[in-house]
Parts: C-alpha cells; structure tokens; sequence
C-alpha cells in the first residue's frame, strides 16, 4: 500500500529524541466581552458542600447553581434533588444591596421572575412545613456582567397565558404571522419551503397503514416504555412527518386540495391502534412522535376540524401522553424513575420537552394538560438540558447534541408562541452553538459517545440555521453558512422558524474566539491549531462527570485527533443497535478508545454513571494548549492512579504523556484506534495515513515496549451489526514487564513532519522535559509549560 508508506518511509531516518514544552506565547484572538469566553478559557473553582441537600449518588438532580460557580444566565435556574416530593420546599435568595427573596416551591426546582444583577448571591433551600426549619447551607454563586437574561413569570401566570393563547400556538400571531408566511413564500426561505410543498403534492392521497402484525395488541402489564427499535418504524414516521408537512404547507398557501390531503391524513394517523406500534410500551419514542404529530396537525389545522375532529385527536394524543406522564413524571411505584428525581434519562428527556408542549397546545382543552404542564414546563426551563450546563455543553455524546436539538427547537416553538418564553433564550441554547463549533465544527464528524465518527451534514446544517433564526447567533450563523446543507424534504423547524434577519448580533464572534476551550459542565476540551480553518489540527479529550452510561462510553481520559478534515485517531466500534453485542463488547469498552487499559485491554467497567473523570487543568498560551484530567475513579479501584496530559504545540505536534499506577503488577496499556492499517516504522513508532494526510506516533516512554495491532473487534471478535461496515485498526503499546507504575510519553506529529527532539529528562515529581525544535517543553500531571531552551 504505497499511498499509506510514502510519507512513514521518509520519517523514519528522523526518529525522535525527546520533547520539551514551548517557549513565548503567542498573541491571542482578540476576546468578545462576553462571559462565556472567559468561561471556557479556564477552570471553575467550585468548593464542594456537603450536606443533605447534597445528592446521594451522580444521577440525581443535581444542585444548580453550584456552591463557587459563576452562571452565564440571569437569573440561573435553581434545582436540587427531590429528597421531599410530598411536602415541597421553602426557597431563600440573598444578594447584594440587602437583597432577599423568599419563596415556596412545590417541586425541586425554582425559577425567578427578575434579572438579577451583577454581584454575589447566597441560595439555600429547606423542607417546607419543617419546624426550624432545616436551612440547607448557603451556596453562593456570582452573576457577570453580561449574563444571558432569562426572567420567567410565575407558573400560574403562565399557564393562563396558554389558556388564553389562539390556534395555532406553534406560529405568530397577526402581523409577526404575515411577515413569516411572506418570508416562506417570497423571502429568503421561498426556495427551502418550495421543496416542502412539492413534496407534500407529490405524497398525495398515499397514506401508509400497519401491517396486520403491527396491528397486534402487546399487553402492558407492568412493563417500562419500550426501548427497543421497532421494525420499520420509519415508515411511521415519515407518515407523521408528511402530516405535519401537509398542514404546514396548507396554513401558508390556503391550498383547499392541500387541506383536503391533510385532514385525510390526519383521520389516517388517528386511525392506528393506540395499543399496537405506537404504544408507550412497545416503542416509548415512537409513541412520542405519534403523539406530537398528530398535535402539529390539530395546532394548524385546528379552525377547519370539527368539533369531533378535534375531540378525537386530543384523546388519540392523551393516549400516549398520559402513559408517559406517569412513568416519567408522576410514578409513585418507581419514584427514582421520574425526570424530577434523576433527569438523566434520554428518553425521558424527549418526554420532557415533548410533554412541555403538549401542555401548550392542549391548555383549556384536555383536562390532563395542566399537570403536564405544572410538571414539565417548569423543569424544562429551569434545566434546559441534563447533560449540560450554560455554557451550552452536551455530554451525552456529539451525535446525540444534535439530534436532541431535532426533538427540542419544534416544541421550544409552542412556548415561544404560546406562553411568551422561549428556552432558545436560555444560556444554554445560547452557548449551544459555540460548543458545536468547537467539539462538532464546520464539516467535521461527531466526537464522543453514541455515534462518534458518524458526519451529518444535513442534521448539523439544519440545526444551525434553526438556532439562527431563533437566537440571532453570530456563531450559529457562521456556522451554517459552512454548512448550507437541509434534509432532503426540509424539516419543520425550518418552517416554523421566525425570519432569520441578514445579520447576526447576539453571541460570541466568531472571530474572537480562541483556539482552545474546556466545557468543565460537560468534561471535555478541544484544542486546535486554528479554530478559524476547516483544514486544522483538532484534538478532542473527555474526562468528565457522566460515567459510561446512556449514550457515553467508557472513555475517561481518551482523545480524538482530526487532520485536514480527516479523522486520524478514532473512537472505534459502531452503533447500529443501541447496546448490541458488537456494542457492549467493544465500542462501549475502554479498549475501543485511544485510552489506557492494563492485562489484555481491561479497562473501566461500562454502565456506571458514579464511575467519572475529571479536568483538573487546562491553559493555552496561544502557543501551546495543554489540558489534563484524571480518570483514577473511571478504573473503580483497578488503578491507583490514571492521570493524563495532552498538550497541542501549534500547529502540528502533539505531547500524550500518561501516569498509571496500581497496587497489582500490571501490563499497562496505551490503545490507538485508525480507519486504515497502521504501519510500524519504528520499535515504538507507528503512523498513520489518510490520501495527503498522516500521523506519526513514537512512543519516547518507556524505552521497551510490546506492538501489536489487528482488526478484530476484541476476543472473541464482535463484528460489527451490519456486514457494509468496514474493518478498522487496533493498535497498542505494552509495558514487557509487570509493573506498579510507570510513565507514557507519546510524541504526535501531525502530517509526521520532520522535528527533531533533544534532551529527554525525567522531573523530580515525576513528568518530563524535553526540547522540540527550538521550544522547551515540561510535561507531567500537572500540566504542560513552555520554558525557554536550553542555551547551546
């Protein structure tokens, strides 16, 4: 394979020394005044509180804001976990110039109705009716100047707003309406919406209906939702989706054969059994579709639907709300299962956002909608998202960041239109598009968790735009001028999206934003060699606070390298089928990541959400960006020690240095992941090559070290779940002997140019120095620096 030895063969006659940090930093991008640029420049100094309000184990709700933390929105939202759901909680703020607000709150959330501004606050929090009572202590957080504002009226107060709002609530009223409808027809999205309507016309009067065997009842019984894929579930959808369509494109043009199409649709939809395919039970996601389809269709149509119509609808989306209510919201048989108790749940999540809406459009018209409401609308606004916090960070993979925005923008529309606040406006929403850019850029495939290596660039694109129009996002503009890309029938959050204006004003500029970032909310950070190049140097790391369940690997300390658009150093497996034997046994294990693992590719146990990681130092000099974590809780007491520090030496070299320890004598393990076979040029060296693009690894410590590499997914060997999928390559370095510790030091360079390395040294606490070229460089667990070279 020349096309793979070419740029190897040249490299071998330049083998490395050592390597050392940088000496003077560069000039930094010019910064945006904007809080959320010094927020991922540097690490929280959070002090941990102990107490009964603080949660028992990682997946309850967690206490937001925390005690030392400086929040990006104002007021934040408050929550702490549910340790009284029956006697509520009694809530106590106290800020500068003798400031003091009291309130009660029934639920284990709580949002304010005035900005609060800049200065330091104390909350506490106790359990109503308690004699005393028993304060939680005082938490304290601080509000910058510049904060998002995001006051929120009191529930009731906006419960009546959802009363009283007309049909349809996912669209403006009046003149906002015509200035939408002429912006779909005319405008800038006249092209976007032509497709829509040319592929309602062209899916006229075919309207899909279960097989007989989709039509089977499943009993219920006690069972939870269903998570399992239904077979040929798509097609359920893109009838639902032609539905929502059909009644969109009606609302804007008027069309009557349009409307006649819809309304036969719709009676098509309401006419599946509740209890077969689209029941809670055996397929909970699909039920929420099924639900939320028909609800577009009764928002938009809602004038030309008889009285009976709409009864029938309403009761068709009660029969898949209800259930999910119950389970998520209001389950008295498995408290622990509610979104209030432990709102990480990525099903629940959708239910969530899904029911928030429902309560919307159905206010003043089912009677179960107000205590959807009073139990999801709250929530939602006070946590816009469990895994994540304002500074816009989505840890439950990049995949899922985005497709979590597919489910969320189309209901945040019901809120926005119909109760006057929109969750777009959260700090959250807000930030979401600079997380994006920095962890999912322009072009660039998902990092981390379910999907990692997967692009999309009509998901990404789509998203994007849809921000746009909503926030006014600087980056999220930026960005999907990249990336122009719809879904072939465009989505109805294009639709239902106010007119974007031809400027954006809000957010970050993109031309302000630094080359590197740590989201600590999240636990990961990204390091690139110019953020502002498609064709940059990007090395992503994870070491954060959600373990290795839902939808995240266990791949505490791992890293991803892109190069030129081309992803060099990858998160091995595939997921096809959420935690099939292909899944379990290998893309979900530390093994399948450029991680460390010990004794044959053990590693950190999958499914445990306490087993974490941690950031604990992060700088960039604008010449070298080093970032560290460590993963010693993520090996549940296997390892006594697993901290990790990869520094970025821009443009092009990459520092990995490794401290493992262990009360056992161990094989310890450092694990590289490819697309193409690797080629060991080197005792330790091997690189890697993508068409014009390589990466060159030599291993500077230990000296002695084990190579092998193959294309089996683990042993036994898991195969992929479908036979298209390609092979990919496994390579791993060895320590020969067994020992108790020992220190990894890698050397990355990326398109393996030619450097040479000097004066590799040991530090006394452990770490090493070296020279690259004509930077100095100190490595360890402490981080990375640059120091000046030494004098020749």
């Amino acid at each position: 394979m020349p096309h793979r030895l070419a740029p190897l063969r040249r490299l071998a006659a330049c083998l490395l020394l050592p390597i050392a940090l940088l000496t003077a930093g560069g000039t930094a991008a010019a910064q945006d005044r904007q809080p959320v640029l010094d927020r991922i420049t540097r690490l929280p100094t959070l002090v941990p509180v102990q107490d009964w309000l603080t949660p028992g184990d990682p997946t309850e709700m967690p206490v937001r804001p925390a005690h030392g933390s400086t929040v990006l929105q104002s007021p934040p939202g408050f929550t702490w976990p549910d340790v009284a759901p029956a006697a509520g909680y009694r809530f106590r703020l106290s800020g500068p110039d003798g400031l003091t607000v009291e309130r009660d709150s029934p639920r284990n959330s709580l949002l304010l109705d005035r900005v609060l501004p800049a200065g330091s606050y104390d909350w506490q929090v106790a359990v109503a009716g308690q004699p005393g009572p028993d304060w939680s202590a005082k938490r304290r957080f601080e509000v910058p100047e510049g904060a998002v504002p995001f006051p929120v009226p009191d529930i009731a107060t906006l419960w009546q707003r959802a009363r009283a709002a007309p049909h349809p609530r996912l669209l403006p009223q009046g003149e906002a309406w015509m200035r939408h409808r002429a912006d779909l027809l005319q405008g800038r999205r006249a092209a976007l919406f032509a497709r829509v309507q040319d592929a309602v016309t062209a899916r006229s009067g075919r309207l899909f209906q279960p097989p007989p065997e989709d039509r089977r009842a499943l009993p219920a019984g006690d069972m939870e939702p269903g998570w399992w894929p239904q077979a040929g579930e798509e097609r359920y959808r893109g009838e639902l989706e032609a539905l929502e369509r059909a009644a969109m494109v009606w609302k804007v043009t008027g069309d009557p054969a349009i409307l006649d199409d819809a309304r036969a649709r719709l009676q098509n939809v309401l006419s599946w059994p509740a209890d077969g395919a689209v029941a809670l039970h055996r397929n909970d996601q699909l039920a929420m579709d099924h639900a939320w389809g028909i609800a577009v269709a009764y928002d938009l149509l809602y004038d030309q639907l008889s009285p009976s119509e709409r009864t029938r609808a309403a009761a068709a989306v009660a029969a898949s709300a209800v259930p999910a209510y119950r389970w998520f919201f209001d389950n008295s048989d498995r408290p622990q299962a509610r979104m209030q108790a432990r709102p990480q749940n990525s099903h629940g999540y959708g239910h969530l956002a899904n029911l928030a809406a429902l309560s919307v459009i159905f206010a003043g018209e089912l009677p179960q909608a107000e205590s959807w409401f009073e139990a999801a609308v709250p929530l939602l606004l006070a946590m816009p998202h469990p895994w994540g916090g304002d500074d816009g960070g989505s840890g439950n993979g990049g995949n899922y960041a985005f497709y979590y925005m597919v489910d969320l923008i189309p209901r945040w529309d019901a809120l926005r239109n119909g109760i006057g606040i929109d969750p777009a406006d959260s700090a959250w929403a807000r930030h979401f598009p600079l997380y994006a850019s920095y962890f999912q850029g322009p072009g660039s495939r998902f990092a981390f968790g379910d999907g990692a290596g997967h692009g999309d660039a009509g998901l990404t694109g789509t998203v994007m735009r849809s921000l746009y129009a909503r926030t006014g996002s600087r980056l999220a503009r930026w960005y999907s001028l990249q990336v122009p890309q719809s879904y072939p029938i465009p989505h109805m959050m294009e639709l239902t999206a106010p007119p974007a204006g031809p400027l954006a004003t809000e957010g970050p500029d993109p031309a302000a934003l630094p080359d590197a970032a740590v989201l600590p909310s999240i636990g990961w950070a990204a390091l690139h060699s110019d953020i502002q190049s498609r064709d940059r140097a990007s090395i992503y790391f994870r070491s954060g606070p959600f373990g290795s369940v839902s939808h995240n690997d266990a791949d505490q300390n791992s890293f991803i390298i892109d190069l030129n658009r081309r992803r060099m150093a990858i998160d091995s497996g595939y997921y096809v089928t959420y935690d099939s034997p292909h899944m379990l046994g290998w893309t979900r294990q530390t093994q399948a990541h450029n991680a460390i693992t010990f004794d044959g590719g053990q590693g950190q146990p999958i499914k445990r959400a306490d087993l974490a990681g941690r950031i604990t130092a992060f700088a960039d000099d604008g010449r070298l960006a080093s970032v560290t974590g460590d993963a010693t809780a993520a090996y549940d007491g296997a390892l006594e020690t697993a901290v990790r520090t990869i520094a970025l030496l821009r443009p092009d070299i990459v520092l990995v240095y490794d401290r493992v320890a262990s009360a056992t004598p161990r094989s310890f393990e450092w694990n590289l992941h490819s697309y193409v076979e690797m080629v060991r040029y080197a005792a330790n060296a091997a690189g890697i090559a993508q068409d014009n693009t390589s990466l060159c690894v030599e291993m500077l410590a230990p000296q002695t070290l084990d190579f092998t590499q193959t294309n089996r997914f683990g042993d036994p060997d898991r195969p992929p779940d479908r036979a298209d999928l390609p092979r990919q390559w496994h390579a791993r370095f060895a320590t020969r002997d067994r020992l108790r510790q020992t220190e990894f030091l890698a050397l990355l360079r990326l398109n393996c140019r030619a450097v040479p390395v000097r004066d590799l040294a040991p530090l006394p606490d452990g770490g090493f120095r070296l020279e690259i070229g004509n930077n100095a460089v100190a490595i360890g667990a402490g981080g990375a620096i640059l120091n000046p070279p030494t004098d020749r």
